[in-house]
């Protein structure tokens, strides 16, 4: 290998090892009584972040999908969700945070859309449809 090659192995390296040192988002959720709380802390403040949420349900026989409104808290990097859904019919939410990764969290509402027996799975990828599918049939 010529200087010139190393060098340029030298530099993609350089370019390329931090972003994966730096992983991906640490994602977490809590619920509190009608309340989602999302907690997310992005590692690398030079990589544009995502933080999006959805909520997937079946009402009336029919499949709906609606955007989540992530409402930012004093503290840093927590977010609450309230109710935005019906409180009829079958809904999951997933939650998911991008930075140099993924990782989503699809939440299985209890009864009518409530968050009483909400169950919680923690993804480290983005939720699929097979997974909200499958969490919809539970």
């Amino acid at each position: 290998m010529n200087s010139k090659t190393v060098t340029l192995v030298v530099c993609l390296l350089a370019i390329a090892v931090p972003p994966l040192l730096a992983g991906g988002p640490g994602l977490s959720i809590e619920i509190k009584d009608a309340v989602v709380m999302v907690r997310v802390h992005f590692h690398d403040k030079n990589v544009p972040d995502s933080l999006t949420g959805t909520a997937e349900g079946i009402l009336n026989g029919k499949r709906q999908s609606l955007d989540l409104r992530l409402l930012p808290t004093p503290e840093e990097g927590v977010f609450t969700v309230k109710q935005q859904w019906p409180a009829e019919g079958n809904w999951v939410l997933t939650i998911t945070a991008t930075e140099h990764a993924t990782q989503s969290a699809v939440i299985k509402l209890g009864a009518n859309g409530s968050t009483k027996n909400a169950s919680v799975n923690m993804l480290t990828r983005k939720a699929t449809e097979d997974d909200v599918t499958a969490a919809l049939k539970k």
